[in-house]
């Protein structure tokens, strides 16, 4: 199920909406540097409710498809407002902007 769309604003970094039944956030990809290979590619932020602040929400790692060769993002978002963490698949899109999906569905 598609649960969120991410474009890249004018800096480059994607941001957009995270919507399911029990989760609702303006999320934001922050690149993940560093030189361990199992590192995660993205840290997952959120908006914070007085929407003043960015809260780590997950991580997502880069992936390729053995099939398509197809490059995509894999990880978890996880918040204490939620009852398990939400696994998410982000596929980037012709237009350089990222749909996200839940793994479970």
């Amino acid at each position: 199920m598609n649960i969120g769309t991410l474009k890249a604003n004018s800096d480059g970094v994607h941001i957009g909406r995270i919507v399911t039944m029990a989760f609702a956030a303006t999320i934001a990809l922050r690149e993940f540097v560093s030189t361990n290979e199992r590192a995660p590619a993205f840290d997952v932020m959120a908006l914070s409710a007085d929407r003043r602040s960015w809260v780590k929400v997950g991580a997502l790692w880069e992936y390729t498809s053995n099939e398509t060769g197809e490059v995509f993002l894999s990880g978890r978002i996880d918040d204490p407002s939620l009852d398990k963490p939400i696994d998410v698949a982000l596929f980037r899109q012709n237009d350089d902007s990222y749909i996200s999906f839940d793994k479970i569905a």
